[in-house]
């Protein structure tokens, strides 16, 4: 399974800050999910947004 990041988890992948990564996920630019309070992206599916490859860990757990 895809390892699950939280906005903050994420906007370093982004390169951006928190409160960018929350707008995106409120305007539905990046495909979060909602789940309760906390807004969360697989991390493949941020990398398949952003245009990056997955990073190392996550492509090893995909063999």
């Amino acid at each position: 399974m895809d390892k699950m990041l939280t906005l903050g988890e994420s906007a370093p992948i982004a390169r951006c800050s928190p409160a960018k990564m929350y707008r995106l996920a409120r305007s539905g630019e990046l495909p979060f999910l909602k789940v309760g309070s906390t807004w969360m992206i697989s991390e493949s599916k941020l990398c398949e947004a952003l245009g990056l490859k997955p990073t190392a860990a996550g492509a090893e757990k995909g063999r």
